[in-house]
């Protein structure tokens, strides 16, 4: 029961007693109907006060109220999950739905499920290789699709496509979490792809299309570019690439100035218009390639293998320096000549090196 409000009671005992006298006074002079009304009005109060003095009605607020008991309630005994699978299931789930949300036709989900893709990898490590391999899978089977090609062919990458390619090599202000899984893009169609100043590790871009994509200032350390397609001015000016494959490919137009090559690997490759101005070689592997107008000058090769490699039209190591540089056997330049004006040999056999088809120019033998 409530507590009474004590500063009503005084007005509640007036009104009856003042109805009490009224009705003492009044009651044989009048009429039988009014005795009757004066009677209901009395017994309106008395109920009144009972109920209010009850607790039934209350006075709060300046207004009266009615006041409803509730009955006991019932004890529901509700069994939890256990948390551990519970907290596994949850994302999981998530994860489900964001990957079948990247088919979407409407550009924004799928923007947005790459995102919360992303942040559930963040939040639940164990969850980062997969989100890492439905990335990838999703890059392969959308750009490989014929539709995609017809509509996509030299063009960029659609948003979504580039935002994936973001989250996965590109620290954008957040943590560049899929460093130590592999990424396979096999096939991929990336023409004209941003990888400015990405992080590729263990990336597979075995058979891809790359034309015209951009990997100025990034890293890349074991990424596979056999039989990948590189043409119409690929860039790798001023990139880092260590332990990189350009086994059996085909370079053309692609830009290596300024680049830091570690253990790089160009073997039976054919390179036509590739510029490595200013570059860096430190162990390098062009064995049976084949060069047609590259371009060396105020290069530094260091450890670098050339056995078996084709020169022809104008080859270019102006101004560079060799230091353990293995020709194997003679230069056999077809047109053109080699140049090697203003040269610096260092623990290199220079007999190696000269032939009678074309001229030499050593100053610094």
């Amino acid at each position: 029961m409530s507590e009474i409000n004590i500063d009503v009671i005084p007005i509640v005992v007036g009104l009856i007693g003042l109805s009490g006298l009224i009705l003492v006074n009044l009651l044989n002079a009048l009429p039988k109907w009014l005795r009757v009304l004066v009677s209901l009005m009395l017994l309106l109060i008395l109920s009144f006060c009972i109920l209010y003095l009850l607790g039934k009605i209350r006075y709060e607020n300046g207004v009266f109220t009615i006041h409803k008991s509730n009955p006991p309630s019932k004890v529901v005994i509700i069994k939890p999950e256990p948390p551990i699978d519970n907290e596994q299931q949850k994302p999981y789930d998530l994860l489900t739905n964001y990957a079948e949300s990247l088919k979407n036709s409407n550009e924004a989900i799928r923007n947005e499920a790459i995102d919360s893709l992303y942040y559930i990898a963040y939040k639940h490590p164990n969850h980062i290789k997969t989100v890492c391999e439905v990335f990838c899978s999703h890059i392969r089977d959308i750009t490989n699709d014929s539709a995609y090609r017809k509509k996509n062919t030299a063009k960029n990458p659609p948003e979504d496509i580039q935002h994936i390619i973001n989250r996965l090599l590109k620290n954008d202000g957040e943590s560049l979490i899929f460093d130590s899984f592999p990424k396979n893009l096999q096939g991929a169609y990336l023409y004209g792809a941003d990888f400015q100043n990405a992080k590729l590790d263990s990336v597979n871009f075995q058979n891809a299309t790359l034309s015209k994509a951009n990997f100025k200032s990034a890293k890349l350390n074991n990424v596979n570019f056999e039989t990948t397609v590189l043409n119409e001015k690929v860039s790798f000016e001023d990139a880092q690439l260590t332990e990189v494959f350009f086994r059996y490919n085909k370079l053309t137009d692609v830009n290596f100035q300024k680049s830091k090559i570690n253990r790089g690997v160009f073997r039976k490759t054919r390179l036509t218009g590739v510029n490595f101005d200013n570059a860096y070689f430190d162990v390098a592997n062009f064995n049976e390639s084949v060069m047609v107008e590259v371009s060396f000058r105020n290069n530094t090769l260091n450890g670098v293998s050339f056995r078996n490699a084709s020169f022809s039209k104008n080859i270019n190591f102006t101004n560079a320096k060799f230091h353990n540089v293995d020709f194997w056997t003679k230069i056999k330049p077809k047109k053109g000549e080699v140049i090697f004006k203003e040269t610096i040999f260092e623990d290199i056999d220079i007999e190696k090196i000269t032939s009678q088809n074309y001229t030499t120019r050593r100053t610094n033998p």
